[in-house]
């Protein structure tokens, strides 16, 4: 199995269209038709369904995305791996919740290349199962996520709180109401829901729950309703949308925490990142 042809697999399972994954990936039809003939006898199976110009995967095909995808970012991050190796320059890679990217100031990433000029610098966001995953393996260095990590060898240092205000897209609307129909619920945190819960203990769940206040926001253009949303976040989307907040509506707080090892050879840069880091 080659790198190439994973690449076009996937290329195939985004586009559904042969010809328009041959020009993406900037080779021919024939090329991409051989790739992913040869995939499907090396796994012995079918992974494409071909009826006139529609591209239908089938079952085996659907099971095979997330672990091709996992193959190309191991890739990826193995390939960044070897040209770190083989370049001089101090080098650090950030893991982080999408909340903590969308909720807090990115001046801190500006503050911290201008203390470190010539650092090689990788910035991803992935979710915490993920990005504990990436400390315990140490294809991480540092982590900002909104809980600790727990392990014997990992450090946890809270670095701020991040605040919540209940929004909605109509003015003088009351909580008990927009909790009822409209609210969509943002899986900010453990502790974001723990105290959710304890306020409206009676509430069961939302039509609408997102991973990200993002999507939230995105659809608070277009459908009526509420969500809680950071100050930040709030800020960046206001020419965008006119939002109002909900009458008698808790405020929360959910706490950020950086993560990193503690046995970590970049010690120093890790401090100088997290020295650079403020809330607004």
């Amino acid at each position: 199995m080659q790198l190439n042809q994973i690449k076009t697999f996937l290329e195939v399972c985004q586009t559904r269209h042969f010809g328009q994954a041959a020009e993406n990936l900037n080779v021919t039809t024939s090329a991409v038709s051989s790739r992913i003939r040869l995939l499907e006898d090396e796994l012995k199976t079918q992974l494409f369904l071909r009826v006139r110009n529609d591209v239908r995967l089938t079952e085996a095909g659907e099971r095979l995305i997330p672990y091709f995808r996992t193959m190309l970012k191991t890739w990826e991050q193995a390939r960044f791996s070897a040209c770190v190796e083989s370049d001089p320059r101090p080098n650090l890679t950030i893991l982080a919740a999408p909340g903590v990217w969308e909720s807090v100031d990115p001046n801190w990433i500006k503050r911290f290349l201008n203390r470190q000029p010539k650092i090689r610098l990788r910035l991803e966001t992935a979710y915490s199962p993920q990005i504990f995953n990436r400390l315990e393996q140490g294809t991480a260095d540092l982590a900002i996520l909104m809980e600790p990590h727990a392990s014997h060898d990992t450090m946890a240092l809270k670095l701020g709180e991040i605040e919540l205000k209940m929004m909605s897209d109509s003015a003088e609307q009351e909580v008990d109401a927009l909790i009822k129909s409209g609210y969509i619920h943002v899986d900010w945190s453990t502790s974001f829901n723990t105290q959710f819960f304890e306020f409206f203990p009676n509430y069961l769940q939302a039509d609408i729950t997102v991973s990200t206040a993002k999507i939230a926001a995105d659809l608070l253009v277009d459908f009526p309703g509420s969500a809680y949303l950071s100050t930040h976040l709030l800020e960046k989307i206001s020419p965008l949308v006119k939002l109002h907040p909900v009458l008698r509506a808790p405020e929360f707080k959910v706490p950020v925490f950086a993560n990193y090892a503690a046995s970590s050879s970049k010690t120093q840069l890790i401090e100088c990142a997290l020295n650079c880091f403020e809330f607004i």
